[in-house]
């Protein structure tokens, strides 16, 4: 079988030398998802019962991943990615890992939405310089 091989603009980046994420930080899809992610995890304290702390923990780590899942899509997997952690504990920051991580993410996605319109700019230029 003949094989063909393209760039597809997907990168890989090492989390605290474990697992590993996929994504194209250039993808415009990816980077509103991440913007819509945000409010998402702001309001799991509304969302989820604080009855039981524990189960509190536990229910919003597992919701964070979820919704981790619905922004990077496949073949990442954040059990993997961040084995052994809850995504809401503090850390030596004085932030919670969730808020490590998009603070690690989001000058990436930042600079990918920027290559993305910069290309789509050049295109539309080009395109009105043809005659």
């Amino acid at each position: 079988m003949e094989e063909i091989q393209l760039d597809t603009g997907m990168r890989q980046y090492r989390i605290n030398e474990g697992g590993v994420l996929y994504m194209n930080p250039a993808d415009p899809g990816l980077y509103l998802r991440f913007q819509e992610a945000i409010p998402r995890l702001e309001g799991l304290e509304k969302e989820l019962s604080r009855e039981n702390p524990t189960d509190f923990f536990r229910e919003a780590d597992e919701k964070i991943r979820e919704i981790l899942q619905e922004v990077f899509g496949a073949p990442n997997d954040f059990t993997r990615i961040l084995p052994g952690v809850n995504l809401l504990a503090m850390t030596g920051t004085g932030h919670r890992v969730i808020e490590n991580l998009f603070a690690a993410l989001e000058p990436i996605l930042l600079k990918g939405a920027q290559e993305c319109v910069q290309q789509q700019v050049a295109e539309a230029l080009s395109r009105r310089q043809e005659p």
